[in-house]
């Protein structure tokens, strides 16, 4: 119902401690360079009037990857809402309206919350980060809006894609890093601790990597030995061929050397 719609963000769109001027006006010096915000929003859906069902976050030191703080916190519901379960029923988590209603505290208080935690933090981050994001400008204040358009943003889904050159879900690339099955039970704050491992041993891959590319200086205009393949080929024991370096042994370069990072860090 398009007034029940209305109805909720308006309700929710106060928050309980307003931010003042010059807190406002002094945001962006109380960053923390160190920290991120890892987040996973768990909804009745995919689109914008979707509701926000759970809301949890891991607060972490980039130096190291230590937790901070974590937050999960299960959303009242405003209206009715309902999920078609044989339609979903791979995607879905336990978190019933009744369950939320049993369960759940006010949006504004968790806002409020969301709020306050990210003046420690200078990124935030997520799997599907834009989806998180559109999210939380669809039901915050202007203050917390603005607030989030001053930090970067991290798409984890991205990065994995870059380093590897090919698409994932959550669920293979954590297979492929560690050799093991996530636990996804599409619970907030489960879903934050098996992604920032994914971030962590994303961080560790790209930097290896670079290190290996520096290591063996390699151009991609030189038209000698292909001093990358011969490594690699001669650890796996291939017959050395001479061939131009361009951009298709580029990415082979990269999935051989990314084959082998991986496998030494799951021992």
């Amino acid at each position: 119902d398009e007034m029940i719609d209305q109805s909720y963000k308006k309700d929710n769109n106060k928050l309980i401690n307003h931010e003042t001027l010059y807190d406002k006006l002094d945001k962006i010096e109380l960053h923390s360079k160190n920290n991120h915000c890892l987040i996973d929003l768990e909804t009745t859906g995919v689109y914008q009037n979707s509701y926000i069902t759970e809301i949890s976050y891991v607060i972490y030191d980039t130096h190291d990857y230590s937790v901070i703080k974590t937050v999960s916190n299960i959303i009242k519901p405003i209206t009715y809402f309902d999920i078609p379960r044989d339609k979903f029923e791979n995607d879905l988590n336990d978190l019933s309206y009744e369950k939320c209603m049993d369960e759940g505290v006010c949006l504004n208080n968790v806002l409020a919350q969301l709020h306050t935690d990210l003046k420690i933090c200078s990124c935030i981050v997520g799997y599907n980060v834009q989806f998180d994001v559109r999210m939380l400008h669809t039901y915050a204040d202007d203050y917390l809006s603005e607030m989030i358009d001053t930090m970067d943003v991290i798409c984890i889904k991205k990065q994995a894609c870059t380093l590897f050159q090919q698409q994932f879900s959550k669920e293979t690339l954590y297979k492929t890093l560690f050799d093991d099955n996530v636990i996804d039970n599409h619970r907030g704050l489960g879903d934050c601790m098996s992604e920032l491992q994914i971030m962590k041993r994303l961080s560790k891959l790209s930097y290896l990597y670079t290190l290996l590319i520096e290591q063996y200086n390699v151009t991609y205009t030189d038209t000698r030995n292909c001093y990358l393949c011969d490594m690699m080929l001669n650890k796996q024991e291939y017959v050395i061929k001479r061939h131009v370096i361009g951009k298709k042994c580029v990415k082979l370069h990269k999935q051989k050397i990314l084959g082998v990072i991986i496998s030494v860090l799951q021992k």
